[in-house]
């Protein structure tokens, strides 16, 4: 069985994870899409794109440190490049696509395995002709609020109606829930896979045990991760102890930015890291957390859970999307109403008591000794693969 797995830089974390199962059960060849834009996305970290290459090795365009970490996970696969799309135009991107195609037939898998739903991904839809079954994973069967636009929309109506669909791969039971209700006329069957810690960072961890410093907001700027509620709530933490430090580091999503006016209320409490976070930088600040937050208004399932997990961090999360899936209320984090700022503060007020997010912190150091992606979703892959 020969699979070609197609992602994109947005999900290498995961992708790293699907990569190490998937090539202990099939021959695989994998394609990283990669464009200006998103040469610093995730855990990746490029610094320029070549100008004249469509597919490059990843050792090529990766610093060697990088390359180095993620070798492991690449170990055993038959192919691994990148897929550069370089400069917008529609010329540039019918070349890409003609060349992709080319590629492809040389491969010419069984399976298509399709990570990355973005604008540029329609281009793939001659090559997906040439393959036996497309298999596509949905990461957002519904955007997130204020997360919506044509292109999206688009990318979607393309792909998830597309007759050569055998499967779709679903990322939590709360995500398979909403595909089903939102596309009912989609008759192909669905196969539910089960995040788990993202282990990649781990070897960002600095050498001996970090002090616990800061409450952590993490990971992209945007409207319905509901950074409004976290900011009404915090000063309230503050009151009662107001040593305490909430950090909230990420790059914005359209210009979206904490409200400054809290933030200026506590220039000794709030630090504010509006800008890529390199993978050094994030797991320093993680490992030094006394408890992430997620105080989201709407989610699917969570890279952000996934990677503070990875850590032994604890997360404080509202009770929408596949939380409550992967959250053991008040031993691996805390549960709390969506929107409701009091019983957030009351949350990282319960965390803070007596270091509870120690207690919290130990649970996930035993838990985790038993999980493994491999066990939690190789089954479930063979079975989108072969039936």
């Amino acid at each position: 069985m020969k699979v070609l797995y197609y992602t994109s830089t947005a999900f290498m974390d995961v992708s790293l994870e699907i990569i190490k199962v998937v090539k202990t059960i099939a021959e695989l060849h994998v394609l990283i899409e990669l464009t200006p834009g998103s040469k610093k996305e995730n855990i990746i970290n490029i610094e320029t794109l070549p100008e004249d290459q469509v597919f490059v090795p990843v050792q090529q365009l990766l610093k060697p440190q990088d390359y180095a970490m993620m070798q492991p996970y690449f170990d055993g696969v038959a192919s691994i490049s990148f897929i550069v799309h370089g400069k917008k135009s529609a010329v540039t991107s019918l070349a890409t696509s003609i060349k992709a195609f080319q590629y492809i037939r040389k491969i010419s898998p069984d399976i298509f395995h399709l990570e990355a739903l973005q604008i540029r991904s329609v281009g793939l839809l001659p090559s997906i002709l040439l393959v036996k079954k497309l298999l596509i994973a949905v990461h957002d069967p519904v955007p997130h609020t204020g997360e919506t636009g044509w292109k999206i929309n688009l990318t979607r109506s393309s792909f998830h109606r597309f007759p050569k669909a055998k499967g779709y791969l679903l990322y939590s039971a709360f995500a398979k829930k909403q595909f089903d209700l939102h596309h009912p006329q989609l008759t192909s069957p669905r196969y539910l896979l089960q995040l788990q810690p993202y282990t990649y960072y781990r070897n960002y961890l600095p050498p001996g045990r970090q002090e616990r410093k800061h409450i952590l907001f993490f990971g992209r700027l945007s409207p319905y991760k509901g950074i409004d509620v976290l900011l009404e709530a915090i000063p309230q933490v503050f009151r009662q102890l107001p040593e305490e430090e909430l950090v909230i580091a990420g790059k914005s999503f359209e210009g979206y930015v904490p409200d400054p006016e809290v933030v200026s209320k506590y220039p000794n409490n709030i630090r504010v890291l509006n800008r890529y976070i390199s993978n050094e930088e994030l797991v320093l600040l993680i490992s030094q957390a006394k408890f992430v937050v997620c105080p989201y208004k709407d989610a699917t399932q969570s890279g952000v859970l996934m990677t503070a997990y990875a850590l032994q961090t604890p997360v404080i999360a509202t009770d929408v999307g596949a939380f409550p899936e992967t959250i053991v209320n008040n031993r691996s984090g805390i549960l709390v109403p969506v929107g409701d700022a009091t019983k957030l503060a009351e949350a990282m007020l319960q965390a803070l008591d007596g270091d509870f997010y120690k207690e919290m912190e130990r649970y996930l150091l035993q838990t985790q000794e038993n999980i493994s992606w491999a066990t939690a979703n190789k089954e479930a892959l063979l079975q989108a693969y072969t039936l």
